[in-house]
């Protein structure tokens, strides 16, 4: 439940304002649960006057006795008469499904009407450089997983075609498995120095089904400046000017230096930069750190979905009116199975982690109640950092974030008649053939004897040691767990032991939330495998043992674990070392029936590491977590914000940018822990909690994953 309060106070003119931004409201929201209480608003010296139920929660009904107020702001010794809002239509307009309070979802359309910037977010607007580089993207906010429209075309040397037709022509005999759309101008800076690019990679993958297509979007370039471009780069797909601009609304093209990948089903599967080694504002290096077009090429054409999906392109910005969904009825086949097929099938599919599949139309009808409810809830797809302040762009490289759009056509359609559509726009079915989600492994660690799971009751957390014999040391590159007990395994870690350390010490390590050497892989529902980035591995010394901890959590069946962990290993030592460790409170102390506790735990950084992913870690009486870093002589920002925590989804963010911080940082955990009566999943209220490892005690940990020099 969100509630708003559209008024902030100017301390120094004693005066109110209307504020609609979600930043002001989460610089009030300390806890981020959501809610603005009395504690966090008691400083605006107008909570107990509004609050006429004194319940510690503002309403809109409280709020509208604001509506007829007139007061006076005093501007340089001048009076000016302060707004009259008309809150009551205002709230309603907003207030979509007239619930009578206003939801995050309902607020934030307001962001794009209303500039306002946060001292206390990393994302703010006054933290923007003056250079321009690729920005990760919200996927489906930018039609990634839509069908884009057949449209026709004619090459600069007067062949005819349309993109369907090409897609047939191009590659084997069945067509090109994925086409490239480069957008390109001759005239932009950005876009000359990407043309040499674009010709190496056309040129890479030539005999691997991949057809490129490259469109001109400068209506004032000449037709010789095209074709001396073609000629100067040794250009092979059509070249094409799109003068009228169908094309460049088609896609929605935002920059002269965007590249789209389409598959032979028309579904976008990239779009944006093609690397990051040109942009705006700053010298180029000698080679790009990161290769989005390449990634993408790749993961595609061994059935995988890229890390990056979506990216801004920086280069010649243009203005476009993207028409893929403009007056087109809705179907399953066009749009909604590639809404499931984006957000929902990785894990409902035969032989995946939910309970039940949604790979057909049958499928989805027969959930239709469920779906609706999770959606409108926000408790599906599972992803409880808070969104981005523009709503377009992240931090995170594993976003879920349902894109408005794609939320709006499936309710939509659940709430129609449903219609099935033409099966010759549905997308082409994912593979799942292989069952790892890292590269095939090169050594899988599997459990010597398997666990038994019981059917019933509670499980103390159970701990297996296996002793590995590699011979030498050996560098991680990617890991993955895959238990075999799916349904029963709550969650579970890996530790490495190093061969000199005394087993029983190193466990009542592995529980005081200050370890020295993080676990090297975590599994839990939607978090069970990590790719490291380019240039960087972790180190799993010779003689390691592997420590696997499980807790286990019986459904009414009894089972078997016997985990196989999947390790892909570095040729030689990387450039960087990726390390973790665990930032953790031991000493919490949660008191009875308090519903709104806080704790925190702090690190302060002896040398300088680059930050590549945290991940927050309660137990269930968990509400909101936080984490922000105080830099060497500045003010205190938020990294991090899950204002819903959620235990059954204990999510590991990893930065799209990772964040360089330089010794003397301080890195602050604070977690809020709900152990009222009212809290259902609290099993007793009347219990002061502790630190304990069982799920009825309570941690306060923050993993961080980050890379040093090697």
């Amino acid at each position: 439940m969100l509630i708003v309060v559209f008024t902030a106070v100017d301390a120094r003119a004693q005066s109110l304002d209307v504020l609609t931004s979600r930043e002001w409201f989460d610089a009030l929201d300390e806890n981020t649960d959501d809610l603005i209480s009395s504690s966090e608003i008691t400083r605006l010296g107008l909570f107990s006057l509004l609050d006429s139920d004194a319940n510690g929660e503002l309403s809109f009904e409280e709020l509208a006795i604001l509506r007829e107020a007139g007061l006076a702001r005093e501007t340089a010794g001048q009076s000016a008469p302060w707004k009259k809002l008309q809150f009551q239509g205002f709230f309603k307009r907003l207030d979509r499904d007239s619930s009578g309070q206003l939801s995050t979802d309902e607020l934030l359309p307001l962001l794009d009407a209303v500039t306002a910037t946060s001292e206390d977010s990393l994302d703010a607007a006054s933290d923007e450089a003056a250079f321009v580089t690729p920005e990760l993207l919200i996927a489906g906010q930018f039609g990634i997983g839509q069908r884009i429209s057949d449209f026709p075309f004619e090459s600069i040397e007067g062949n005819s075609s349309s993109l369907n037709d090409y897609a047939q022509e191009a590659g084997d005999a069945d067509g090109a498995t994925i086409l490239v759309i480069a957008v390109t101008d001759p005239t932009c800076p950005l876009s000359k120095r990407y043309a040499p690019v674009l010709a190496r990679l056309e040129a890479q993958y030539a005999d691997r089904d991949v057809a490129f297509l490259f469109i001109n979007v400068n209506e004032s370039a000449s037709l010789e400046e095209m074709r001396a471009s073609v000629e100067a780069h040794g250009l092979k797909g059509p070249y094409i000017n799109d003068a009228d601009g169908h094309i460049r609304n088609a896609l929605g093209v935002q920059s002269t230096a965007e590249v789209f990948v389409v598959d032979r089903a028309n579904t976008l599967l990239y779009r944006g930069a093609v690397d990051d080694q040109y942009g705006v504002g700053y010298t180029p290096a000698d080679s790009p750190q990161k290769t989005f077009l390449i990634d993408a090429l790749e993961a595609t054409l061994i059935g995988k979905r890229p890390l990056a999906t979506a990216t801004s392109a920086p280069g010649c910005f243009i203005d476009s009116e993207p028409d893929w969904e403009a007056d087109k009825e809705v179907t399953y086949h066009n749009r909604i199975s590639r809404v499931v097929q984006t957000n929902c099938l990785e894990c409902h599919r035969s032989g995946g982690l939910a309970p039940f599949a949604l790979e057909t139309q049958e499928q989805v009808e027969a959930k239709a109640a469920m779906i609706r409810f999770v959606i409108k809830r926000g408790i599906m797809p599972p992803w409880n950092a808070s969104p981005a302040g523009d709503g377009t762009r992240t931090r995170w490289l594993n976003d879920r974030t349902l894109a408005q759009a794609d939320r709006d056509d499936l309710l939509a359609w659940l709430a129609s008649d449903r219609p099935t559509g033409d099966p010759a726009h549905a997308p082409i079915a994912p593979s799942f053939e292989s069952r790892w989600k890292i590269d095939e492994p090169d050594i899988i660690v599997e459990l010597p004897k398997p666990i038994r799971v019981k059917a019933e009751g509670v499980m103390p957390y159970v701990h297996r040691k296996v002793p590995t014999d590699f011979g030498e040391d050996k560098w991680i590159t990617g890991v993955e767990i895959q238990p075999t007990a799916r349904e029963q395994v709550h969650h579970m870690n890996v530790w490495p032991l190093p061969e000199s350390e005394d087993v029983e010490v190193a466990e009542n390590v592995l529980f005081d939330g200050l370890s020295r050497e993080g676990a090297i892989a975590s599994y839990i529902p939607g978090n069970d495998h990590i790719i490291y980035p380019p240039s960087t591995g972790r180190l799993l010394p010779r003689g390691t043992t592997l420590y696997f901890q499980y807790h286990f959590a019986p459904n009414g069946q009894p089972a078997s674990e016997q985990t196989e962990l999947g390790l892909n290993f570095l040729d030689e030592p990387p450039k960087f070392e990726l390390r973790s460790e665990r930032i953790g409170n031991a000493n919490i102390l949660i008191p009875a029936y308090a519903s709104d506790h806080r704790e925190e735990a702090s690190r302060t950084l002896l040398q300088p590491i680059t930050l590549t992913a945290v991940t927050p870690h309660m137990h269930i009486r968990g509400r909101a977590f936080r984490v922000d870093v105080i830099l060497p002589g500045e003010k205190r920002k938020t990294l991090l914000r899950v204002p819903r925590y959620d235990f059954n989804w204990q999510h590991s963010y990893r930065l799209f940018e990772p964040l360089y911080l330089p010794a003397g940082t301080e890195i602050i955990a604070t977690g809020w822990w709900d152990n009222g009566a009212d809290n259902p999943a609290n099993p007793d209220a009347s219990a002061d909690v502790s630190w304990g490892p069982q799920t009825d005690d309570e941690m306060l940990i923050c993993r961080i994953e980050y890379i040093v020099d090697n």
